[in-house]
């Protein structure tokens, strides 16, 4: 059940960034930061894109009575978190740096409330991750 709703999040996320990876594509190029906006919102999307069809996969074979297949799950639930995380870092980083595409004063809004935003995944993960 836990697979199958880690495959939901990352679906909305990758759906998200995908979204956000077309508004950026038709913003005006003069700024400096939109290729690292762009490149980091298509980052994001193909993490997520990955972690699902990953946790889909695994959510269909987990029921599978077959010997070692719990280990092979708990390996590819352990490599799709970390891209899921770095899937998260990059759609944070995204975010911060996109507000810099518009003004100096809404780059260091954004940039300020994704970093807010990143600590407080930090403090969180940290609870779970060891």
């Amino acid at each position: 059940m836990i697979y199958q709703q880690l495959a939901l999040i990352s679906s909305i996320l990758g759906g998200f960034a995908f979204t956000f990876f077309a508004a950026v594509v038709f913003q005006p190029r003069p700024h400096k930061i939109y290729m690292p906006v762009l490149m980091l919102s298509i980052a994001s999307t193909i993490c997520m894109f990955v972690c699902t069809l990953g946790w889909s996969f695994i959510a269909i074979n987990e029921h599978r009575e077959t010997e070692n297949i719990g280990e092979l799950l708990r390996q590819h639930h352990k490599t799709l978190s970390m891209l899921f995380l770095l899937g998260i870092v990059a759609l944070i980083t995204c975010i911060g740096l996109s507000g810099w595409l518009h003004s100096k004063k809404a780059g260091i809004v954004s940039l300020l409330l994704a970093l807010t935003g990143f600590a407080y995944i930090v403090y969180l993960m940290s609870h779970f991750i060891r």
